[in-house]
């Protein structure tokens, strides 16, 4: 990992020199994360909406960029060198399409590398214009042309959206100020719910407070109602589609 004849092997330091100090501290901080086990991960991947991401870590996943997958790969660091491919192959847009272009030809993941390439051929081929591709000295804009006159771009707009659930059953969960849409079947699990939540706000015992007063209490080390479909749990507890669910941590001892 950090095997380099560099400073952090003989004197506990680490200098880093072509990164910013939130890419370094989000690397750092990812070192250090709790690992979610491989056991865990793949059962949150079975109860995971189309699209979602699933991390290795207990780690906020918007501060997976570009250049922390940059900085992944220089150092040999693997398993966030995955992760940061797979969140952001997830989230390319417009925005980000060459950064992530120039990170996965960094990294070597044609994977990324092929949906950077497909967005901004989509948006080019709208007319949609972004400065930086006209920045990139390696002709990409010409590359853009040619892609969009001898392929077909198929239009994916939408998709995204519908997969995530727009017209399927849903409750509102409001951890701090962020408000998150929690999709689900209701002959789903309760266990698969939980678990969502508990991933989402990467706590492992919280309440779930609703209609003012009414509160659930969950806890994923403690079974309760597991195996319960959501339209029966829902049912008994009158927990309505789309109701908003308020995120207590400061669970008191009596529960």
């Amino acid at each position: 990992m950090l095997s380099h004849k560099v400073r952090e092997t003989n004197e506990n330091q680490m200098v880093v020199r072509d990164y910013d100090g939130v890419t370094v501290a989000s690397f750092l901080e990812w070192i250090y994360a709790a690992e979610l086990g491989e056991d865990i991960v793949k059962k949150l991947k079975k109860v995971a909406e189309p699209g979602e991401f699933i991390s290795q870590r207990r780690f906020d996943e918007k501060k997976f960029s570009s250049e922390l997958l940059k900085m992944s790969h220089q150092y040999q660091m693997s398993c966030l060198e995955s992760d940061c491919e797979d969140y952001l192959q997830r989230t390319v847009s417009k925005e980000n399409a060459v950064e992530a272009w120039k990170a996965a030809g960094t990294s070597g993941s044609q994977k990324l590398r092929e949906k950077a390439l497909t967005t901004m051929a989509r948006n080019h081929k709208k007319g949609v214009e972004n400065p930086e591709i006209k920045d990139q000295a390696i002709g990409l804009e010409e590359m853009l042309d040619w892609v969009v006159s001898h392929t077909t771009i198929k239009e994916e707009e939408g998709k995204d959206e519908q997969a995530r659930g727009a017209d399927q059953d849903h409750v509102k969960v409001r951890f701090r100020s962020e408000i998150m849409t929690i999709c689900f079947n209701p002959d789903d699990t309760y266990l698969s719910f939980k678990t969502k939540v508990a991933t989402k706000i990467q706590r492992s015992r919280f309440l779930l407070r609703y209609k003012g007063t009414r509160e659930i209490f969950v806890d994923i080390q403690r079974p309760h109602c597991d195996n319960w479909t959501l339209r029966r749990y829902f049912g008994d507890m009158r927990i309505k589609n789309r109701e908003l669910l308020d995120v207590i941590v400061d669970v008191p001892d009596t529960y």
